[in-house]
């Protein structure tokens, strides 16, 4: 695959912050900032948590212009997300499940509580993030089957008292990408608040599709989330976020440059003898099947392709999805917290492939999903003794 240049190259790096008190030698030290985390299902220290835990929160996400969740992979050691034309593949430690869509993940993927076992239910996670949390290694006892690699567990931002939002457009030239996204906060009395967050982002593609005369991936993508938040009393907190995205791309980013290993069709030339009756024996016939296949193809990444597709399955992937989180959680102690997660995801899958990437109608496949999933969870989690 080839990757175009990103939003913008700004690495995620660890706040440093003034202690309160002065080394010996009369300089300010200088200490970590505390980094709060769930990975056992409760709020703690980062240093306290007896796991390999990298966590990235939202300011860094903003501040690095991750778009993806397959972006993160670059700031977190040992985590990948591999997209290829069949789906999408995590793996941690460099242990992961492929990207077959008929088995879930071994890395187990949670988002506001919620399992996604589906690798289309966090297609767009990365909108007003509060925390990424990326858990290396078995994760079963306190997040269930499914996570035999590790765990990314994502927190969306909630609403709080403060009025504020903010709202930012970003503009890619080279790939003609163009994002909008509104986030606004604010309380709406009685111990109520709201959070609106919306992004729009489009692209006009990078690879050059030179038969269907055309850049390539074309992408569409809409997500809108809202979230209400009751402070009820000292001890009750009430939320709900409510959520829907479209996503829709058309073409595909792969470009062929050798298929030998695959197909073996790039002989070098095939000679077929022609006899006339007479039998007198002609020069042989040879052409190269290279050619006739791909005449672009010269094993270069150039962001050219000569994929003609199917008129009756155009390369294209739509996924429309719902989703909806009520969390009640009450305070039974001063340590411990009962916690009610209530869940619904739903999405629609359409996605067709001109999978031998040629100019041949030769090899395609299309594919549908409809997916609905509900879930309850009561959890009581804390510390005692």
């Amino acid at each position: 695959m080839v990757h175009p240049r990103r939003w913008c190259t700004t690495a995620l790096a660890l706040a440093v912050l003034p202690a309160a008190g002065f080394a010996a030698e009369g300089k300010p030290r200088a200490q970590l900032e505390e980094v709060i985390v769930t990975a056992q299902k409760q709020q703690q220290s980062l240093q306290d948590v007896p796991i390999a835990v990298a966590a990235v929160d939202g300011a860094k996400i903003r501040d690095a212009g991750l778009q993806r969740i397959e972006e993160l992979t670059a700031y977190v050691p040992n985590f990948k997300m591999a997209v290829t034309g069949q789906g999408n593949a995590i793996y941690i430690r460099g242990v992961g499940s492929g990207d077959n869509r008929g088995f879930e993940q071994s890395v187990g993927m949670f988002i506001d509580g919620i399992y996604a076992g589906r690798g289309q239910q966090f297609q767009a996670p990365f909108l007003d993030i509060a925390l990424v949390e990326v858990l290396k290694g078995p994760q079963g006892t306190l997040f269930g089957k499914n996570t035999i690699a590790g765990a990314v567990n994502i927190s969306t931002s909630r609403p709080n008292d403060e009025l504020g939002g903010e709202i930012a457009y970003q503009y890619n030239p080279e790939i003609g990408a163009r994002e909008v996204t509104a986030i606004l906060n604010t309380p709406l009395g009685g111990n109520f608040s709201a959070r609106a967050a919306y992004k729009r982002l489009e692209e006009d593609g990078y690879i050059d599709n030179f038969i269907l005369d055309r850049d390539e991936a074309q992408r569409a993508e809409d997500s809108l989330r809202l979230a209400l938040r009751w402070d009820a009393t000292d001890k009750l907190d009430v939320n709900l976020k409510l959520e829907k995205s479209d996503f829709g791309i058309q073409g595909t980013t792969f470009q062929l440059t050798d298929n030998t290993g695959t197909f073996n069709l790039y002989q070098s030339n095939i000679s077929l003898p022609i006899n006339l009756p007479i039998n007198l024996p002609l020069p042989l016939l040879s052409f190269n099947l290279e050619d006739e296949i791909d005449p672009r193809e010269d094993g270069k990444f150039d962001r050219r392709k000569s994929d003609k597709q199917f008129d009756w399955q155009p390369a294209f992937t739509q996924n429309n999805s719902e989703a909806a989180v009520f969390t009640l959680e009450y305070a039974l102690t001063d340590t411990v917290t009962l916690t009610s997660i209530t869940g619904y995801s739903h999405f629609d899958f359409f996605f067709n492939l001109d999978a031998d990437f040629t100019d041949l109608e030769f090899i395609g496949t299309e594919n549908t999903e409809d997916f609905t999933q509900i879930s309850q969870e009561f959890r009581v989690a804390g510390t005692v003794g």
